[in-house]
């Protein structure tokens, strides 16, 4: 039937496009991964090792056997299994949209834990480095965001313990709990102190 032909035509014409548009999309998608996962070249192991990174690198690959399974379904005119396909690599750009969301979202929260910890004991070193790291959050760098404000706070951690005051056991403290945000512990051992001096 001349009429179904043509139809079918039409369909797999415009699911072609659908296509395109697609691909265009995953690709922007998968330039803002490469970017959110930059490393330099000593960062490349830790990198390698990062649980958010390998996710991603699975989606990405996913996203690219689904683009050429929907493009070998479109050129043999299967119009029905390249609709399904291209929702399926939507599905799968999503899928690399959330490890690029997941690894800002984690250079955030290092962020501002390393502005937390300079702000109470920080130096010229972990300034610099945490303006690095905001500036790399700021152009998308999510990854050496991360690692950049991590050293920062991971170095203050690390400060050497002054004499004056009770300072040292401040260090002590701060030490054992390298994970806990500085800010919150600070403020627990002065209320841990000043409800010892009252019982005293």
């Amino acid at each position: 039937d001349e009429t179904a032909v043509e139809e079918k035509n039409a369909l797999l014409a415009a699911l072609s496009d659908e296509l395109d548009a697609a691909k265009k999309t995953a690709r922007e998608t998968e330039a803002l991964f490469e970017k959110a996962f930059s490393a330099s070249q000593d960062r490349e192991t830790v990198r390698k090792r990062f649980l958010r990174y390998q996710e991603g690198l699975r989606s990405r690959t996913a996203l690219e056997k689904a683009i050429s399974d929907a493009e070998k379904a479109v050129s043999k005119g299967d119009a029905d299994k390249a609709a399904g396909l291209i929702d399926d690599v939507e599905s799968r750009r999503l899928e690399l949209e959330g490890s690029i969301e997941g690894m800002r979202a984690e250079a955030e929260r290092e962020v501002e834990l390393a502005q937390q910890g300079d702000a109470q004991f920080g130096t010229t070193e972990t300034k610099a480095a945490i303006a690095l790291a905001q500036s790399a959050l700021k152009d998308g760098g999510f990854f050496t965001a991360y690692v950049t404000a991590n050293d920062a706070r991971m170095g203050l951690l690390k400060l050497p313990a002054q004499t004056d005051g009770g300072d040292g056991s401040w260090r002590l403290l701060l030490g054992a709990a390298g994970l806990c945000i500085i800010a919150l512990l600070a403020y627990l051992f002065t209320r841990k102190s000043g409800k010892h001096a009252k019982e005293i």
